[in-house]
């Protein structure tokens, strides 16, 4: 589990008071979560970019590695053939402040779209236990399931597209989406319990849209856009596993738009969103007839 040499609960601890300090870990129950948490478990090796734009590859073998994984920045995971970075290991500070925001209490529910490395999903089973965490991703699945293993933890791991949810395993009381996406499919709205909350990065375009957290109210999902800035990778798909480019991860402007999953009606002006849409409850695992869903959200 650890570097030879290298202790690293020192480490965590550093980086936990840094957090607490800022205001993005707050409570005992995450607290404590983070604190016994190995991040390095779940981040063996990370890329990083030198000067001229080539990766290189770091592997996380020496106390030098080992306390860099220890810092609260971001470290892709895995690059594709483009040279873009395709899967990453979030800011802790930025797992954390969505943990607090989605007011979980014991007995919940989680559904976690992206599990990535595991890592988040780790501080989720400290937190909730095993039995309450689920989480689906496309792709990296095995190797997360194994670090997980590796510290005792067997949540519910699957391989699929989180735009479908996990119907078989619903109702949920909570969706983390740690992924991007243009609209929130309507399965999560579909398998969430009334009053349940959705927290994701909701991008409309690649430049418009924020971490926004909304609650059930019947057929509707309704909330606010977090002040906090947030950015995560596109949601891939099974049908289309690799997604365009993140201008955030590029450090370029997009000037094409990608299609959408459905066809979908946004109305935005100061202070307001609004998405409406024609809703195939099949993909939803709530039945097969078609209901019109709506959802908005307000910016704080």
């Amino acid at each position: 589990m650890s570097s030879p040499g290298v202790d690293w609960r020192p480490l965590v601890d550093a980086l936990a008071d840094e957090l607490t300090v800022s205001g993005k870990l707050v409570s005992p129950r995450w607290q404590a979560a983070f604190r016994s948490t190995p991040r390095h478990v779940f981040v063996p090796e990370y890329r990083e970019q030198d000067s001229t734009g080539e990766w290189r590859r770091i592997a996380v073998d020496s106390p030098e590695a080992v306390a860099a994984v220890y810092r609260n920045v971001a470290l892709f995971t895995d690059v594709d053939a483009r040279g873009h970075g395709i899967s990453s290991s979030s800011m802790p500070g930025l797992m954390t402040r969505m943990l607090e925001l989605l007011d979980l209490h014991p007995g919940h529910r989680v559904l976690e779209i992206g599990t990535g490395t595991g890592y988040n999903t780790a501080l989720l089973c400290a937190a909730l236990g095993d039995a309450n965490v689920f989480s689906v991703d496309v792709d990296y699945t095995t190797a997360a399931r194994e670090r997980l293993d590796s510290l005792g933890h067997r949540p519910t791991v699957v391989t699929g597209d989180g735009r479908d949810g996990l119907a078989e395993h619903a109702p949920f009381d909570r969706v983390l989406a740690t992924v991007a996406v243009p609209q929130v499919p309507p399965s999560w709205l579909g398998q969430l319990t009334e009053g349940g909350l959705v927290l994701a990065d909701l991008k409309i375009t690649a430049s418009a849209g924020n971490l926004v957290l909304l609650r059930k109210a019947g057929d509707q999902l309704e909330g606010r856009f977090d002040t906090g800035q947030a950015y995560f990778m596109r949601m891939r798909h099974t049908d289309a596993p690799v997604a365009p480019p993140d201008p955030e991860s590029l450090g370029v402007a997009e000037t094409r738009t990608t299609p959408w999953v459905r066809p979908y009606g946004w109305i935005l002006f100061p202070g307001f969103c609004r998405a409406w849409s024609s809703v195939d409850r099949s993909r939803s695992g709530t039945g097969s007839a078609t209901t019109p869903v709506t959802g908005h959200a307000r910016p704080r």
